[in-house]
């Protein structure tokens, strides 16, 4: 349901309760409410937006709608970055997916490149903690053998 409809049903609705009322109690609730939805109606946002649902389809995300993203002082929230990315790794950002290939300069909206620092940082990461859980555990010489050892027994 678009703006401008929820608008009318909810005007429909406080006309139904405002029979019930004195004709000072209807003016007072009139103004109040009028003022309200005038507010929520400036903010929305019109048109078309990504991740809304119109009927039972959500509005899929496209590259123009993150080069569109603005944030709140109006500037771009994902600007384009370009890298070359150390690994081949598939990005994916609210279902729009990019293959990031090993030594092949990449440019992209910023939370693609979020990603993958974030999936490189992990890689480099998980194989620390695995070691330090190991050596919590009593585990020192599967944690200085590696995962080779446990294969082994």
């Amino acid at each position: 349901m678009d703006v401008s409809t929820r608008a009318k049903v909810a005007r429909k609705q406080v006309a139904r309760e405002l029979k019930k009322l004195t004709k000072e109690e209807t003016k007072a609730i009139v103004e109040d409410l009028s003022e309200e939805v005038e507010a929520k109606i400036a903010n929305e946002p019109q048109g078309r937006r990504p991740g809304m649902t119109i009927g039972t389809d959500k509005v899929a995300w496209t590259v123009k709608d993150i080069r569109d993203l603005k944030d709140e002082h109006g500037n771009q929230q994902f600007p384009d970055v370009t890298f070359i990315p150390e690994r081949t790794i598939p990005l994916t950002w609210n279902g729009i997916r990019v293959q990031a290939i090993a030594g092949r300069e990449l440019k992209v909206p910023k939370c693609f490149k979020d990603i993958y620092d974030r999936s490189i940082r992990v890689s480099i990461e998980a194989p620390q903690e695995d070691e330090r859980a190991l050596k919590e555990r009593g585990y020192e010489a599967i944690a200085r053998a590696g995962a080779g050892a446990l294969e082994e027994e």
